[in-house]
């Protein structure tokens, strides 16, 4: 019953410890990274509107997937 209980408590707070320590949007806006081109780009450009990011091997063999998506993006 011991182990029942402390299972029980350890899936209760440990998500909500986690996610009390977790600010995604306070987050987002501080990030930046290096776009294909090579150049930096702040997620804080995109403030206000919805992204999506596809995080993807630019010479992956699988990429050829993404087909639509570009599609979407050249719209």
């Amino acid at each position: 019953m011991r182990v029942r209980e402390a299972l029980i408590a350890a899936l209760i707070l440990v998500p909500s410890a986690t996610a009390a320590e977790l600010r995604p949007a306070a987050m987002a806006h501080g990030f930046e990274f290096t776009s294909i081109e090579g150049d930096p780009l702040s997620m804080a450009t995109f403030k206000g509107k919805a992204v999506l990011v596809v995080n993807t091997a630019s010479r992956c063999g699988f990429t050829h997937q993404y087909g639509d998506l570009q599609a979407v993006w050249e719209r």
